[in-house]
């Protein structure tokens, strides 16, 4: 049975997608709920918005992934046919909700630069198709993506999931607060 989490998906922002912000009316219809968040990261003036930069995140991503495999695999040899296949079941589920979690890319406390603030909004999945046109994101590993989109975890590890990442890396002005919002201080 579909619950109302099924049909809603977590996407942490920190740009022109804040509440207040000019492309915030872009997901206003789809908005479930938002709180405020912190990722590891840090941020990068580009004009007229900002670009987040993370180090290190596939070995992470990589390492939890495994850990999820070994942990799927010792389970299912211990559980009788009946639960492999609901586990089964269960993992096409979150395969299917994070399609490109394999490769995606997240980051490791220790080797953050900084903490980035933003928002973590509660989103009708509608709303990923929007986010993608507006940031360049074709797909995983599209050559003509601007951004990707990765899964990351919140600084407090209480929340997860998607946020946009700045592929291009060229020279640009950091955002010393890691805020948006306070980014006045970049170009002093």
């Amino acid at each position: 049975m579909a619950t109302w989490q099924d049909s809603v998906v977590s996407v942490f922002v920190y740009g022109t997608l804040l509440q207040g912000e000019c492309n915030h009316h872009l997901v206003n219809t789809h908005l479930r709920a938002l709180e405020a968040g912190q990722i590891y990261g840090t941020l990068v003036h580009l004009g007229p918005y900002p670009g987040l930069l993370l180090l290190d995140e596939e070995k992470v991503m990589q390492s939890r992934q495994a850990a999820k495999v070994s942990e799927f695999k010792q389970t299912s040899q211990e559980t009788s046919l009946a639960a492999q296949t609901a586990q089964n079941s269960q993992a096409r589920r979150i395969s299917q909700q994070t399609p490109t979690l394999q490769k995606a890319r997240t980051l490791h406390a220790s080797s953050a630069k900084g903490i980035v603030h933003g928002e973590w909004l509660t989103l009708n999945k509608e709303a990923l198709s929007v986010l993608d046109a507006l940031e360049d994101y074709f797909g995983p590993a599209h050559p003509d993506n601007e951004y990707d989109r990765v899964w990351i975890q919140d600084v407090s590890r209480a929340r997860e999931g998607w946020v946009y990442v700045w592929r291009a890396h060229r020279h640009a002005p950091l955002i010393p607060s890691g805020s948006w919002r306070r980014r006045s201080t970049a170009h002093s």
